[in-house]
């Protein structure tokens, strides 16, 4: 099993900044990848005070940049992206 770890620097609030970086390190990737780990709350960027605001309801759009690295490699991992339930 091959497993890749990206550390990136992640942009502070900026989720679609921190998703394009994302997909440029997953289109980089060699195809030989079975699982990828990315940091934690890479999606928010930590800010915590605009959660709410920011985070991704129901975590479709994390599904999708995952959904599209499944091109690159052949799974990947997320752990504690900022989510928010649709109607909450």
């Amino acid at each position: 099993m091959n497993i890749a770890c990206i550390q990136m620097d992640i942009a502070f609030g900026a989720p679609e900044k921190n998703k394009q970086t994302v997909g440029r390190y997953m289109e980089q990737m060699a195809r030989d990848v079975d699982v990828v780990v990315l940091p934690e709350l890479w999606t928010t960027g930590y800010d915590l005070t605009r959660l709410t605001d920011i985070a991704d309801e129901d975590g479709e759009e994390t599904k999708n940049v995952s959904f599209r690295a499944c091109a690159h490699v052949r799974c990947t991992y997320r752990r504690r992206i900022g989510r928010q339930k649709s109607g909450r």
